[in-house]
This record gives structure tokens, C-alpha cells and sequence, in this order.
């Protein structure tokens, strides 16, 4: 049995855990290699394996979920740490097979993106439970680390391929993760059944708490339009996301002209963080935060290129207002 911890611990383990496993979302760097000498991988295969991984990642939170609920969140924790770390360590011997790509799309892509799955999903239930009230938020929490990953693990991973190569920085992440997640994914534990959040949580929050209007079988959810509909706008939206986020250096250096690109999924710029970004929208626009990502998915050179030439230095609101306000 895990040790008792904090209710708290939890979401700071499942940040933790996410952060690591949100490399993923640092493709772009890795795919810089593949597409230079020795490689010489075309666009397209270059992003094979990232592809694959996606796919698997999907495919490993389904049966994650089930696992979950009948085995807890530790084994099924461990067993996605250790794939994932199995995953990227295997991954180092690219350069000793005929197909390096292949055997990419293998080690990383299938086995890998599986370990994702079922690394990923059981720190969502875990944090959901423990913070009942808050479900959101604890969620948010969570999820936010994978979303983060890449202001980190880019960074280390372009340093790490520059210094050792790409099959030695599959191996020491590899390793990495494997102690990493293995140990976290240890800790998960749901709480007792007759445990109860401290009382005036629940007072504070009741006013605020949604409560669904059913429970219903996994059967029964798959047949209705509800769910068709939502699993269409994610499969939609995220498609677009992936796409970006696969060519998300190259983009950078193409359109924005940055020699040294760091990954812009979280919006993240010098002296103009997130939440500095956000207010600066609410005071120009109120929509133009979801004006503008959703313009990026459509269209992301056009609409990412005054962004881009910023990237590399500060910005302040007044620029920022008149960027907005710019054909």
C-alpha cells in the first residue's frame, strides 16, 4: 500500500508526472534531427513515430480507465512509467538497426505512446477524488504539467541532443523517466471509502458544485449523439493542435526568423507570461484569446507571424494592443 499522504501531494505527483510525460508535445526538436544528415527523413516520416504515439496514447487511456477502477492508480502508474521509460531507452538503438525510423515508430510511437496512456490517466481519477468538490480544479492542476512540459523538456532535450546525440538523449530520459514515474506512479492511491473532505470545504463549495443529471454504462454512453458530438470537436480540435505542435520549432524558424526556437504551445515569451498574456487579451478583446488560437490552428504561419517576430524579445501592452488591432 502507498503511504498516507496530504491530499495535496497528490496533485503536486500528478503535476510531476505529467511534466515529464509531456515531452511528447516536444516533438519538433527530435524531428529536427531526423529531417538533418544522417537521416535525411522527409517531413512526412519524420513524424511518423509522433503520429503513432498519439494514436497509442489514445488507445492507452481507454484500457487505463478500466484498469484504474478495478486494479487502483498505482500499478497501472507503474506499468505506464516503465513503458514509457522502456520506450525511450529502446528508442537508443535506432542507430544500430537498418531502419532507424521503424525502429522509432516502435520503440517510441507504440510503446511509448502506450505508456503514456496508462501513465497519464491515473492521477486525473486519483486528484478527482480526492478533492471532490473541486473537481476542476484538481484536474486542471494535474493536466496543467503536461501543457507546461514543453517550456522544460525542450530546452533540456535540445541541450541533451547537442551534446550527446539523439540516441543517447532517448536513453538518459529514458532513464530518467523510468525512476521518475515508476516512483511517483508508487505513491497514487485512492482515498478509504468512508473518507469525507474536511466540512467546510463542502459548505464553502456546495454553491458552486455542478452535479450530473446520471450515471450511465459505457454502452449506453457510446450510443448517444452527445458523446458523438463531443469526441468530434476533440478529435477536430486536437488534430489541429498535433499538427502544430509536431512542426512547432520549424515553424518558429521559418516564419518568426528565430534561430534557436523554443516551443510556443503554452504561449510563453519573454517578459510576457501567460497570465500577463491573458489579461492583455481581456483588456483588448474579450475574445481574442480564442480568436487567435483558433486562427493559429487554421491557419498557424499567417496567423503566428507578428507573433513570431516577438518571440525573442519583451513585449508590452501598448505593442501588444496595436498587434491585435493590425491586419
Amino acid at each position: 500500500m502507498p503511504p498516507k499522504l496530504p491530499r495535496g501531494a497528490y496533485l503536486l505527483i500528478g503535476f510531476l508526472m505529467n511534466l515529464m510525460l509531456g515531452t511528447v508535445y516536444s516533438w519538433s526538436v527530435f524531428k529536427g534531427v531526423l529531417t538533418a544528415a544522417p537521416y535525411n527523413a522527409s517531413d512526412f516520416m519524420a513524424n511518423v513515430p509522433f503520429a503513432v504515439a498519439l494514436a497509442m496514447f489514445a488507445v492507452g487511456m481507454v484500457f487505463a480507465g478500466r484498469l484504474v477502477d478495478k486494479h487502483g492508480p498505482a500499478k497501472v502508474a507503474i506499468l505506464g512509467g516503465l513503458l514509457v521509460g522502456a520506450g525511450y531507452m529502446l528508442s537508443s538503438l535506432m542507430d544500430k538497426t537498418p531502419w532507424p525510423l521503424v525502429t522509432l515508430t516502435i520503440t517510441y510511437g507504440i510503446i511509448g505512446g502506450l505508456g503514456l496512456g496508462f501513465a497519464y490517466n491515473p492521477p486525473i481519477p486519483t486528484a478527482v477524488r480526492w478533492f471532490p468538490v473541486r473537481k476542476g480544479l484538481a484536474s486542471g492542476v494535474v493536466v496543467m504539467g503536461f501543457g507546461l512540459s514543453p517550456l522544460a523538456t525542450a530546452p533540456i532535450a535540445t541541450a541533451l541532443i547537442g551534446w550527446y546525440g539523439l540516441p543517447n538523449t532517448t536513453l538518459i530520459l529514458g532513464a530518467v523517466f523510468l525512476v521518475v514515474l515508476v516512483g511517483l506512479g508508487a505513491l497514487l492511491a485512492f482515498p478509504p471509502a468512508d473518507w469525507q473532505p474536511p466540512a467546510e470545504i463542502i459548505t464553502k463549495a456546495s454553491k458552486r458544485t455542478w452535479k450530473p443529471f446520471g450515471e450511465v454504462e459505457t454502452r449506453e454512453m457510446i450510443r448517444t449523439p452527445t458523446f458523438w458530438g463531443a469526441w468530434i470537436i476533440y478529435a477536430l480540435g486536437t488534430a489541429g493542435g498535433f499538427m502544430i505542435i509536431g512542426n512547432a520549432k520549424q515553424i518558429a524558424q521559418i516564419e518568426g526568423h528565430v534561430a534557436d526556437a523554443v516551443l510556443l504551445t503554452d504561449f510563453e515569451m519573454p517578459g510576457l507570461n501567460g497570465i500577463e498574456l491573458a489579461d492583455a487579451f481581456r483588456r483588448a478583446h474579450p475574445r481574442g484569446l480564442v480568436i487567435l488560437v483558433s486562427a493559429y490552428a487554421l491557419d498557424g504561419p499567417v496567423a503566428a507571424r507578428p507573433w513570431l517576430r516577438f518571440v525573442s524579445k519583451p513585449v508590452d501592452y501598448p505593442t501588444l494592443h496595436q498587434l491585435m488591432h493590425t491586419p
